[in-house]
């Protein structure tokens, strides 16, 4: 989903920009422990790593607006992404469940997103209310949306403006004082309000279109630390109002969300490494329209 998509988005530009406030990340940190310096840690083991995962759940609600016709959709449920750096591969798994019109709908979509000689491909997979499409399609577009490793590269820190609009960010993040234990790992807190303004945004979301009309992003965040490595373990996102006017379907269609609630667990790894399935590859069809979640909805 969309929607889901640029809330993942937007929570690797707050890491990535958090990360460029202290400095040099290859720099060992010995001074006393801050926010800086666990986002800077954050930043530098999601560096040196070539697999990421995120596993989380989400509660939205969303205005859809267009011409003739305005509606609400409500939509809670569970996804997965997983990432690989050095091939430049995506894999996400989706289950939502969908209100709207008073109608409750399940949705299940697969994606692999791999770039590959200058283009995007997307082999996708759904299924609406347990009806499984067996077929596999895929579309072949431009690329687009950049992978982790074009973000990851977009740090940097001799540009002064870029830092400059970065510092605006932890201005209002509290490190607390009590731990907490997530998965058996003691863990750092840090929370408070992430403040993303709208040229940083633009950067490092590689001036997406979609995101064009969020003026800024006041994102209400609870971040979770481990307290060996300061890895980061979890992310709670509330951006509130702050997201505006994502547009759908060639412009066509405002989605205005009123109610975006984000939890993320993380887990990095060094050498682990993923591919699509040969079968998925072999017994794709080609498809002429790349729907996406909310086209779907919008078609039921």
């Amino acid at each position: 989903m969309k929607v889901l998509k640029k809330g993942v988005m937007i929570t690797v530009a707050g890491i990535s920009a958090i990360g460029l406030l202290t400095g040099c990340t290859q720099q060992k940190i010995t001074a006393k422990l801050t926010e800086s310096v666990l986002f800077t840690d954050a930043l530098n083991i999601i560096k040196d790593n070539n697999y990421f995962g995120i596993d989380g759940d989400f509660d939205l609600g969303i205005k859809m607006d267009a011409s003739a016709l305005s509606f609400n959709i409500n939509t809670e449920g569970k996804f997965f992404v997983e990432g690989d750096v050095e091939n430049e591969l995506i894999h996400s798994k989706t289950d939502a469940d969908i209100n709207t019109f008073g109608l409750s709908q399940n949705l299940n979509v697969e994606n692999y997103t791999l770039r590959e000689d200058g283009k995007t491909i997307i082999y996708k997979a759904q299924s609406v209310t347990g009806q499984k499409d067996e077929n596999w399609s895929y579309t072949i577009t431009e690329a687009g949306d950049k992978p982790w490793k074009d973000l990851i590269e977009k740090i940097d820190l001799k540009n002064d403006d870029f830092k400059a609009g970065l510092e605006k960010a932890i201005t209002d993040l509290t490190l607390e004082r009590e731990t907490k234990t997530i998965d058996n790992k003691e863990c750092y807190v840090v929370s408070g309000i992430m403040q993303i303004d709208k040229e940083t945004l633009e950067t490092l979301t590689s001036g997406n279109a979609s995101l064009s009309e969020v003026e800024a992003l006041d994102i209400d965040s609870v971040w979770y630390f481990t307290k060996d490595s300061h890895e980061l373990k979890r992310a709670e996102l509330n951006p509130g109002s702050s997201v505006k006017n994502i547009k759908f379907m060639k412009n066509e269609v405002n989605c205005i969300p009123e109610k975006i609630k984000i939890n993320m667990d993380f887990s990095f790894e060094k050498d682990l490494y993923i591919s699509i399935p040969e079968d998925i590859k072999q017994n794709s069809k080609e498809s002429v329209d790349s729907e996406n979640a909310i086209d779907l909805m919008m078609q039921m």
